[in-house]
Formats: C-alpha cells, sequence, structure tokens
C-alpha cells in the first residue's frame, strides 16, 4: 500500500509541475506567480513521495501534506480566475467594508 500512496503522490507532483510550467509558459488566465507556487508545490510532493516511499526523513510524510496544502491553496486562487468566484467560505468585500473600525 506504501509502494501505491507514494506513486500517487509521485504522479500528482509531476503533473502539477506540468500544469505549473504549461501555465507558466502560456500565461493563460493565471498570475505568474501561481505557476510558481504549483511548480514548487509539485516540486515537493515530487521530493515528499520519494521521502516517504524510502523513509529515509522522518518528516516526509508531514513534507507531503504540506506540499498537498500548497497545491489545494494556489488552487482556491485560480478557481476566482478561471471560474469568475471565490470560495464559498469567505464573505464577499461588501461585508468587510461594513465592519466598524476599532
Amino acid at each position: 500500500m506504501l509502494r501505491i500512496s507514494a506513486l500517487g503522490l509521485a504522479f500528482y507532483g509531476f503533473y502539477s509541475i506540468v500544469v505549473g510550467l504549461e501555465n507558466f509558459f502560456t500565461g493563460t488566465e493565471l498570475d505568474w506567480w501561481a505557476s510558481l507556487l504549483v511548480i514548487l508545490a509539485g516540486t515537493v510532493v515530487l521530493l515528499s513521495a520519494a521521502c516517504v516511499r524510502v523513509s529515509i526523513m522522518p518528516g516526509g510524510l508531514a513534507l507531503a501534506v504540506g506540499g498537498l496544502l500548497g497545491l489545494q491553496s494556489v488552487s482556491l486562487h485560480n478557481d476566482s480566475h478561471l471560474y469568475g468566484q471565490g470560495p464559498c467560505c469567505f464573505p464577499s468585500s461588501s461585508v468587510w467594508g461594513s465592519l466598524p473600525s476599532w
């Protein structure tokens, strides 16, 4: 089971790097820094797959979770550019404007 999960991490990391490179060089609808973050987080996930599989580093699983959370945060940012809507858990800016300033 560890082999399959490490392969899944490696494939997802490689996929994220390829998609980030494509978005970076074609410049379609996304910010350049978001593409670089996707490439960086994909690299972290790809390297952590090797650490999880070989168990050379005790924090390999934590590194994998950190890379996956990085990819998720960039995905939330990219949704507003690709689909024109933000995440549902954040209120709109008009709500923040009506709050009293302390």
